[in-house]
């Protein structure tokens, strides 16, 4: 959990200073369609497995997000718990989720003000 600390910090500071988004060692979250406001995003920290169908590594791998990539905040909800988190989060309208665990959102809370649960 430290290491993701530290990396969120860093990365929240460079998004911020880039996309002029809300940033802080708590996540970083920033507009990633201009043409679209209503979806917050926040930085891959580690290549991402999507998974199709459900949110757990138990559903298929649809395609991967590579580190450092946006991830659109469809959505949270509860799934399979990795390293300790229990919250997934939906990248598309389709059913296909990451783990929060390697999403630069910060705590559970600050997801959960930032994000509808599905």
């Amino acid at each position: 959990m430290r290491t993701k600390l530290m990396l969120m910090t860093a990365i929240a500071a460079a998004f911020t200073l880039v996309t002029g988004g809300t940033a802080s060692a708590a996540g970083a979250y920033y507009h990633c369609n201009p043409g679209y406001w209503g979806i917050w995003c926040s930085p891959a920290l580690a290549d991402l497995n999507v998974h199709s169908g459900g949110p757990g590594t138990g559903y298929p791998t649809a395609f991967v997000i590579p580190k450092g990539s946006d991830v659109q905040l469809i959505c949270y909800t509860e799934g399979q718990s990795i390293n300790g988190d229990n919250l997934w989060i939906q990248v598309n309208e389709g059913a296909q989720y990451v783990t929060d665990y390697y999403v630069g959102t910060g705590s559970a809370a600050d997801l959960k003000a930032h994000v509808n649960h599905c």
